[in-house]
């Protein structure tokens, strides 16, 4: 009887203490809808012959769901001050949500523990997020530029950055 009174002392201190730790992390649970507010990128100019820095209209409308995977644990099995969540991007008028994956492309995307900042890609976007405010910053992963081998406006890199609503 002692040691059940001492285990639920413990319990119930530790829910005292620590009672959102993990209703915290789940706060971000559920879906977005994320709207580009801004953009902007690289052109080449064919009156010019020559590739410029340009401002473009955004048109970036996408769906991106959260879905709380657990505490972060580094490769060796160490926990970390983070969060993994499961993240999908659908892009607007489409079904087809996409898994957004980390650099190692694993689908567990690690978030700061307050969800201030986790990045992610679906090629060819690369996106970081952050839950506390809302916001997103997109990269569009072209190599038109960098291959120069084909001057044209087929498929230009940019970045552009808006803003997400919660739908759900």
């Amino acid at each position: 009887m002692r040691a059940l009174t001492s285990g639920f002392a413990f319990a119930l201190a530790f829910a005292v203490v620590f009672p959102s730790a993990v209703a915290k992390s789940q706060q971000h649970d559920g879906s977005y809808y994320c709207v580009a507010e801004f953009s902007g990128g690289i052109a080449y100019n064919e009156a010019l012959k020559k590739w410029e820095g340009v401002r473009f209209r955004p048109s970036h409308k996408f769906v991106v769901r959260f879905k709380y995977a657990g505490p972060h644990k580094e490769a060796d099995g160490i926990q970390s001050y983070g969060d993994d969540y499961f993240v999908t991007i659908t892009p607007s008028g489409s079904d087809k949500a996409e898994a957004c994956q980390d650099s190692k492309r694993s689908d567990r995307i690690e978030f700061t523990s307050d969800g201030v900042r986790g990045d992610c890609g679906v090629f060819p976007r690369r996106y970081i997020f952050n839950l506390k405010h809302k916001r997103f910053q997109a990269t569009f992963e072209a190599a038109d530029y960098v291959i120069g081998s084909d001057d044209k406006n087929s498929d230009t890199a940019s970045i552009s950055g808006g803003t997400c609503t919660k739908i759900q």
